[in-house]
């Protein structure tokens, strides 16, 4: 279509002589008659109401009515693009042009009589420069349409993305829960026989405290009734049947109620580190105290380590930290039993736990005096689901998500090995937080 109305023109004259004319001056050209300006408006309606437009308009400047430049604005008005050509014996000053249609290049003015040469060259020209002009507009628009369904297409791929992350970020909370379930869950056994002996304690010595607690409110109640006795009935013997043996009452029963309050206390540092240790954390990193993360954990994992090693814990005074406690508390305890079942079947071994500053950051090492970790597998121990545990004591996911969480901290997880000797593990944690974080 744009090559077929590239090639339509529209002649105004009121002088069908021009019209035969230009007819013969420009073969191979599609041309229109129109010999007033009301007619050339008619005919530029038509067009476009048939869905085709002129490329060109060869005008007259004096004719009756509407003169050339009046007819050309009216034109102007419905077809804005289109290209003009004045063929006229009048003079026709520049400034009234610009005045009329401002400064452009899509008119241009011949002076009557014109020759065939000019007159083609001018309609070829103005022809070609609104044909191509045409293409480029489509070509604009063919673009901006492209632009705009990638854009549509761009916002929707975000918007999936965006839906991914959030359910991978989901999934990743829901994993590094399930993996605190599964290490407590691991301990159960001994976390139980952990409460139970405190509890062994409270309820012995609680017996004896109530038998002791008895006699010496029995004795209480003889002493009253000896003094409130007649005088001259004698005094009453606070003894007989009621004597009870105070020397062992005042040596044992101080000491009982210690290990009650000692049973109690430990109860509740195991259930509240059980509870630090399964709370789902926060979304925005809180300052923490890290040294008491780490006691938590050992805590929990105490029935890990205790038949089977002696524990060392030098904890250095560290500043509250920017963190997510829950998540390292989850790392601490992954660590401490792992070196527990390193150790496990190498004679009685050694547990050091330490903390420190270095520089801006926080060092926390876990050192074990285990089997080690042999060095053609020391890649991929931070590999999701490599493990070498017995089926059923591991699943490969704790140092993969041990790692992860210390990356989401800014820090960094590494270790040193020896096969036959041990293994450390070396926390490193920016004092400052998680990047982005702010002190809370």
């Amino acid at each position: 279509m744009l090559t077929k109305d590239a090639r339509h023109v529209l002649v105004v004259d009121d002088d069908p002589r021009i019209h035969r004319l230009i007819t013969r001056m420009l073969p191979g050209f599609a041309l229109q008659s129109a010999f007033h300006g009301p007619g050339a408006l008619a005919e530029i309606a038509a067009a476009r109401a048939r869905g085709s437009e002129f490329a060109l308009v060869v005008l007259d400047i004096g004719m009756p009515g509407w003169g050339g430049l009046e007819t050309l604005e009216r034109i102007h008005k419905l077809a804005p693009d289109i290209q003009a050509v004045f063929c006229t014996g009048s003079a026709l000053e520049l400034a009234e042009l610009r005045a009329r249609f401002g400064d452009t290049d899509a008119i241009l003015v011949l002076k009557k009589p014109c020759s065939q040469v000019e007159l083609a060259q001018a309609v070829h020209a103005l022809t070609t420069k609104w044909r191509l002009s045409r293409q480029v507009r489509a070509h604009v628009d063919e673009l901006e349409s492209t632009v705009a369904t990638r854009s549509s297409q761009l916002a929707a791929a975000n918007e999936r993305l965006a839906e991914e992350v959030a359910r991978r970020d989901q999934v990743e909370g829901e994993l590094r829960v399930s993996q605190r379930l599964e290490a407590v869950g691991h301990l159960a056994a001994g976390i139980v026989h952990e409460i139970n002996n405190p509890l062994q304690y409270v309820g012995d010595h609680l017996e004896f405290v109530q038998d002791a607690s008895a006699e010496l409110l029995a004795l209480v109640d003889r002493f009253e009734a000896w003094t409130a006795a007649d005088d001259h009935a004698g005094p009453a013997a606070p003894c007989g049947k009621f004597a009870i043996d105070l020397p062992y009452i005042r040596t044992e029963l101080p000491s009982a109620l210690a290990a009650i309050r000692g049973g109690v206390q430990r109860i509740r540092a195991i259930v509240r580190a059980m509870k630090e240790l399964s709370h789902p954390g926060t979304r925005d990193a809180r300052t923490a105290d890290i040294n008491h993360a780490i006691q938590s954990a050992l805590e929990i994992g105490a029935s890990s380590y205790r038949g089977i090693a002696d524990i060392e814990i030098d904890l250095a005074p560290l500043p509250k930290v920017p963190c997510f406690i829950a998540e390292l508390g989850q790392v601490f305890l992954n660590l401490i039993v792992n070196a527990a079942d390193a150790m496990e079947g190498h004679g009685r071994g050694k547990l050091v736990v330490r903390s420190a500053i270095d520089g801006d950051q926080v060092v926390i090492s876990f050192a074990d005096t285990g089997s080690g970790i042999p060095p053609e597998i020391q890649p991929r121990i931070f590999d999701p689901f490599f493990t070498t545990k017995d089926v059923g004591r591991g699943t490969g996911q704790g140092l993969a998500i041990a790692r992860s969480i210390v990356d989401r901290h800014g820090g960094s997880l590494s270790f040193d090995s020896i096969a036959g000797r041990g293994t450390t593990f070396v926390i490193r944690l920016p004092i400052a937080g998680p990047p982005g974080a702010a002190r809370a």
